[in-house]
């Protein structure tokens, strides 16, 4: 069990500012266990001391307190599975106990033989649930434990929160509350903070980060109607099930401005469409695919996950060399040598025709997903959505809008 503190008083005063600006105060680790993928930060020496962040938070919690905490002690700011940037698999317990006993799996996982526990709010629960399993069991790891604004785990409201909160109807709620709610962030914010006006203002953005992981990339192109359309798209397919906007986040874009700069093509440039003496149309962005997919495994690498999904084909295509089988079996394994990471890339549309790629949103969606396909997403080049045909907008001329077309007319006559 933890023996108390004989002087609680600390002998350091913390930083107002935070980590300092270019000099990283932590490492980013990540760590494997039975019910999923736990990620967290380690900074310091000495005596391990873990911190177990409260319902509502992750280890950006700590950003302020580990740089002064790691002049005492080795420090974990952990991720709780299903919370954060961690990744918990289907069905996982969220009871305090389980909460607890990954806590110590964490432990035994790292061989960490002494440790100190900091837990705050729901945190501070779990980290009471743990000193009461370290006891019950005579392991002595556990030497003290540091309980900051605990909630009572063993009270009524404390039993059913968090079991709430982290399944099924619980966790939709919850995230479609952070991500479409704005104007109750201030109302959260300050319950995390009792006064509204001691909130940092990287506050909302850092408790956002874990919810919004959905990537677009701005890459120079010359309009940006696709972009434009995403989110209307995204937006129609979460009103269409329940179970995609559960694990659907809210929509942002990274710039890749580069692309366009090193690229002369009809898609970066205002020029005509063309056949070049290649046999490739100018809008081909030469590793356009493979600077997308890389960045996507960068922050998969980030979060602990190994399937990601292109929509590459090569049955009815441009002739694009990066959207071939074989480029992204190529790729999948640079990624994996370079990051030893086992990225999976996955190209359900390789070998369907476009009429297939139709017949494969009816049948994941039904006639609402085909309607909503056809209304709000975009693939014409040149960015047309005057002209509404059967098959969506675009100005039917393109290579893009003919393939879409002759696929739209072959889907429709089955």
């Amino acid at each position: 069990m933890p023996t108390e503190v004989p002087n609680a008083e600390e002998k350091f005063n913390p930083s107002k500012t935070g980590p300092r600006a270019g000099n990283p105060a932590w490492q980013e680790l990540w760590l494997d266990l039975a019910d999923g993928r736990m990620r967290y930060l380690q900074a310091g020496s000495g005596r391990a001391l873990i911190l177990v962040h409260g319902l509502m938070g992750y280890s950006f919690s700590w950003r302020f307190a580990i740089p002064e905490l790691a002049s005492h002690a080795t420090v974990y700011a952990i991720d709780n599975l299903g919370a954060g940037l961690s990744v918990a698999r289907d069905g996982i317990d969220c009871s305090m106990r389980a909460s607890a006993e990954r806590v110590l799996q964490f432990a035994d996982a790292l061989g960490i033989t002494d440790f100190d526990l900091l837990g705050t709010s729901h945190g501070g629960a779990v980290a009471m649930m743990t000193a009461a399993l370290c006891g019950e069991r005579q392991d002595s790891r556990l030497k003290r434990l540091v309980l900051v604004a605990p909630v009572n785990p063993w009270s009524r409201h404390g039993r059913w929160l968090a079991p709430f909160v982290g399944r099924g109807l619980g966790a939709l709620l919850f995230r479609n509350t952070i991500e479409r709610w704005r104007s109750l962030d201030h109302l959260w914010l300050r319950r995390l903070f009792g006064d509204g006006s001691k909130i940092p203002p990287d506050s909302l953005e850092g408790y956002r980060r874990p919810v919004r992981e959905n990537h677009g990339f701005r890459y120079g192109q010359r309009h940006a109607i696709e972009l434009d359309c995403r989110d209307r798209l995204l937006d129609g397919m979460k009103s269409l099930n329940a179970g995609w906007a559960a694990k659907l986040g809210e929509s942002h874009t990274l710039d890749i401005p580069t692309l366009a700069e090193v690229s002369d093509t009809a898609l970066t440039r205002d020029v005509a469409i063309a056949m070049g003496a290649d046999g490739l149309p100018n809008t081909f962005v030469p590793g356009r695919n493979l600077v997308f997919l890389t960045f996507a495994a960068a922050l998969a690498y980030r979060r602990g996950i190994t399937h990601i999904v292109g929509g590459m084909c090569e049955t009815d295509y441009s002739g694009y060399p990066d959207c071939r089988d074989e480029t992204i079996k190529a790729l999948q394994v640079a990624l994996n040598l370079g990051m030893a990471r086992p990225f999976e890339l996955h190209t359900p549309l390789m070998w369907l025709d476009k009429a297939g790629t139709w017949a494969l949103a009816h049948q994941a969606g039904g006639a609402g997903l085909v309607d909503l396909i056809r209304e709000h997403s975009h693939t014409c080049y040149l960015g047309e959505r005057g002209t509404r045909h059967d098959w969506g907008f675009g100005c039917g001329e393109c290579p893009a809008c003919q393939l879409r077309a002759k696929g739209w007319r072959q889907y429709a006559a089955r």
